[in-house]
């Protein structure tokens, strides 16, 4: 929403459920597993396209981070990128380390030995 006289976007307004649920509907995307086991970022839903985890983000929220970054300076995004790393970490852990080996493991597929 645009305020008509200055042209710069007016005070959000929150979607009402059913436009929301109008929209959800068309996509074609779906979560690949069970929904219960689908992790929640805040608010949005994640789903996986193409092994990749997305979220579905309502587009103001999307302009608005996109603003957010253009207009930081290379520390806070530094600092964002560090924070987003460690949030990734948290869950990674939460989530019981899928895909993680141990260091003999590790060791033996990298350099093809035990030691």
């Amino acid at each position: 929403m645009f305020d008509q006289e200055s042209g710069r976007p007016g005070p959000r307004r929150p979607l009402d459920e059913e436009r929301t649920m109008s929209t959800l509907a068309t996509m074609s995307a779906e979560p690949t597993g069970p929904t219960s086991d689908v992790p929640r970022t805040d608010e949005y839903e994640v789903i996986h396209l193409g092994g990749e985890a997305a979220a579905i983000v309502p587009l103001d929220d999307l302009r608005r981070l996109k603003a957010l970054e253009r207009a930081a300076t290379p520390e806070a995004l530094e600092e964002a990128e560090a924070a987003a790393a460690f949030a990734a970490l948290d869950e990674w852990e939460a989530a019981g380390r899928p895909g993680a080996v141990s260091h003999e493991e590790f060791m033996t597929e990298i350099l093809g030995t035990d030691k």
